[in-house]
């Protein structure tokens, strides 16, 4: 960009322009008005945030399974990501267990974002890799940073975020 690019540029909070409010349909997944709201800003820009996209059960459900993760002194629940990386809390997070309840809760997720899923990742592509990634309190801050081309990231917040994060 260049020193005199890097001045020009513009750092805000303001989030909106990227946000849609998450409305469900009786099936509990986004309604296809929804879905084409989000897929236009994912053409658009890269990305989108659905707003209330989580009951406040949900999101307390899913709070409680990522703070028995971060409690096990051991990491002896954690099963995804690197083993080495959990036993030594090398990296910024706490990758969850594939236990039954948090297969439930990412299920849950991915259902009810079907309708944005399907138009990137059709059934005819490959299935790369499923992940959780959780950040634990004290954790370092994460460089930004671009993920290769074809991968769709998820980051769901069980907790309010501030304007600071």
């Amino acid at each position: 960009i260049g020193q005199r690019g890097m001045q020009a540029l513009t750092v805000s909070n303001d989030t909106s322009a990227f946000e849609v409010a998450a409305v469900l349909g009786r099936d509990g997944r986004l309604t296809p008005a929804c879905v084409s709201q989000a897929l236009a800003l994912m053409d658009e820009h890269g990305f989108v945030i659905l707003t209330n996209l989580l009951s406040d059960a949900e999101a307390a459900l899913g709070l409680d399974l990522i703070r028995q993760t971060i409690a096990d002194p051991d990491r002896t629940r954690c099963t995804f990501a690197s083993e080495t990386d959990n036993r030594y809390v090398r990296r910024d997070f706490c990758s969850l267990p594939m236990s039954p309840p948090v297969t439930r809760f990412v299920a849950n997720l991915c259902q009810r974002l079907e309708g944005v899923f399907t138009e990137y990742c059709g059934r005819s592509r490959p299935l790369l890799e499923v992940i959780t990634l959780t950040s634990y309190r004290g954790s370092s801050h994460q460089y930004i940073h671009r993920d290769p081309s074809g991968v769709i990231s998820l980051l769901a917040a069980v907790e309010d975020v501030s304007d600071e994060q």
